[in-house]
Formats: structure tokens, sequence, C-alpha cells
């Protein structure tokens, strides 16, 4: 009991000794603190404004399409059925929201997207955005915006691609089937027309599928039915053949064929990052840890060397 007492009055005088030493420390301690709050003002003050638009979306799943239906149901609530330990059934292999999710996501699509004009350019060279002006200014030493040219040549598609995969989001709700598209860039004008081209051109690629692979069909289709005298045959491929001509005919009046907005994508008018405040409350804090740590060791290792 007796060493209990004096090992917690050991520890009190620890304690006393160790705030005293803060304490007689405290103007450096402060010095190197506001020192880091300096430098992280001017830090944040230097990084660049990021802008954030965003889409939410659904997947058209045709009526009557029973795998299309069966798919949307294993999508929308295979979250629910994984906790409740059932496993449901994948129909068609892969739904055309996984599809689409992943062709957003491919190298072939951003390829397709880079024979837009500018945008190859706004991806890798941009430098700042001009409020004023509403205007993108480019790095020279990248790219050379008054005679159009790239300094070193024109970036590849799998470069870029780097660029493409750090300013895309994809978020697909397991349970509700929403999807959210966000692009995030230092322009706001660009981020919101580069995710109207995205759920543009995703449209249309799945569309031009759709529309080549029906009417490989409806040739295949005509062709049996040319040579089948059967009835039974010949009612069951007039059916397959009207389910072929309903898809193109929806292909063609669609304007959004598989990705429909709920939300359209918008020009943000608050920057999504950096968020300043933050970042200087974390340095500073940072500072003053860092300031503490060097009092403590100074004096442990003059304790250590007497």
């Amino acid at each position: 009991m007796i060493l209990d007492n004096e090992k917690d009055h050991s520890q009190e005088i620890d304690l006393k000794l160790l705030f005293k030493v803060l304490w007689d420390k405290k103007v450096f301690i402060s010095a190197l603190s506001s020192i880091f709050a300096i430098l992280s003002i001017i830090y944040a003050l230097l990084l660049p404004n990021y802008f954030t638009s965003q889409s939410t979306l659904y997947a058209v799943i045709d009526e009557g399409d029973t795998g299309s239906t069966l798919s949307s149901m294993a999508s929308r609530y295979g979250g629910l059925a994984g906790v409740a330990g059932i496993t449901l059934p994948q129909v068609d292999g892969a739904s055309k929201t996984a599809i689409m999710l992943a062709t957003i996501e491919s190298r072939e699509f951003l390829s397709h997207l880079l024979t837009f004009e500018g945008v190859r350019e706004k991806l890798i060279a941009t430098k700042s955005y001009n409020t004023s002006s509403k205007t993108i200014s480019f790095d020279k030493n990248i790219f050379n915006s008054e005679s159009n040219t790239w300094v070193d040549g024109q970036p590849s598609d799998l470069f870029t691609y780097n660029a493409y995969k750090q300013i895309i989001s994809l978020y697909e709700d397991k349970i509700s089937g929403l999807i959210t598209i966000s692009v995030t860039h230092k322009s706001p004008i660009f981020a919101k027309s580069f995710l109207d081209l995205i759920i543009q051109e995703a449209n249309n690629i799945m569309r031009q599928r759709d529309m080549i692979e029906s009417s490989d069909s409806l040739e295949y289709l005509t062709n049996q039915l040319d040579s089948t005298k059967q009835a039974d045959i010949r009612y069951s491929i007039n059916q397959l053949i009207e389910t072929q001509l309903k898809k193109q005919m929806l292909a063609n009046v669609r304007k959004f064929y598989i990705l429909n907005p709920i939300d359209i994508p918008f020009i943000p008018e608050e920057k999504s990052e950096p968020k300043r405040s933050e970042l200087v409350i974390m340095l500073t804090i940072i500072g003053f840890i860092f300031s503490i740590l060097i009092v403590l060791f100074r004096h442990y290792s003059e304790i250590l060397k007497e």
C-alpha cells in the first residue's frame, strides 16, 4: 500500500514537472505553432478551387422485358437479400446498369470522349479558372492555347485516362437502383458540360450497340421466317420480330436511352474543395503537437546527458 502511494506521488510529480517544462517553453511553443498556422494559411490560399457537378439518374427498364426486370430486381434488392441470407439469381449475367457503368469507366469510352474538341487539354493542362471571365488558363509548359499545340506532344489516351479517373465518380445504390455520377474540375462550366457529354455519349453508345444487335437479329429472324412453314414456329418468330421492332422504336424515340436523369447536371456555384479552414486548423494542431515534442525531446536529452 505504501509502494502504491509512493508511485502515485511520483506520477503526480512527473506530471507537474512536465507541465512546468512546457510552461517554461510556452513562448517557443506559441511561436512555432504560429509559424505553422501562417504557413498553413498561405498554403491553403495557394491551392486552386475545385468544383463538382453531379447528376442522379436511373436505368430505364422496358416493360415486358422479363430478363431486364429480373435483373433490375436483383440489382435493387440484392443488398437486402444478402442481409437476409438469400442469393438472388443472375438472369442476364450483367444488367444494363452494370454494363453502362463499366462502359463509362472504360478506356475505350474515354478514347471516344477525347474525339470531342477541347476535352483532352482541359483534362490534362488546366492550370486555373477565372471566375470573372469564366475562362480556363492552361499550363504553358504542357499546352499552348494560342497555337493550340502540345509542348511535348499530345498525351496518350492511357495517360489521359489516369486524369479522367481522378475527376469522375460513379455510385450505384443497390437498394434503390439510383445512380450518381459526378465530375470534379477547376472549371465549374467544364465540370457540368463534361458530365453532360458523359451521359449523352454513354446513352448513344448503348443505343448504337442495341440497334446493331437488333438489326442483326431482325435479319436472322426474317430469314428464318421465310424458310419456316410450321404455324407455331412462325408465330414465335413473329413475336421475336415484334420485340426487336419495339426495341428499335424505343432506341429511336428516347432522348435518354438507358440512363435517365432525375437531377440533371448543373454548374456548381460553390467550390467542393479544398476545405481551407479545416486544412488550416489541422496543420496548426500538427504544429502545436510538433513543438511540444521538440520541447520534451530537448528536455529529456539534457537529463540523459547529465
